[in-house]
């Protein structure tokens, strides 16, 4: 299970699903959604990371266990903004 799955399972979801019907061109658009959404994980620490976009969502407080540091405010400015982009629109 990819670890963007908490920020858009959705968006996981929905690349599972035109994998399994065959669906390659819509597949390979959502995982170009996916692989994008993943460069939350280029904001530093992974984990710290994964947190900060969970919290953006409304999941968690966004602090990593020790050692490890919360994402400062840069850091979660940048992943709100992948974040958001890659929420499904109502």
């Amino acid at each position: 299970m990819p670890g963007v799955s908490n920020v858009a399972p959705r968006l996981c979801v929905d690349l599972l699903h035109a994998a399994r019907r065959g669906d390659a061109p819509n597949a390979a658009r959502l995982q170009g959604q996916v692989t994008d959404l993943a460069r939350l994980y280029e904001q530093g620490h992974w984990l710290p990371a994964l947190k900060a976009a969970c919290a953006h969502l409304g999941l968690g407080n966004a602090r990593p266990a020790p050692p490890l540091i919360t994402a400062d405010d840069t850091t979660r400015a940048a992943i709100a903004i992948l974040v958001n982009h890659h929420r499904p629109h109502a």
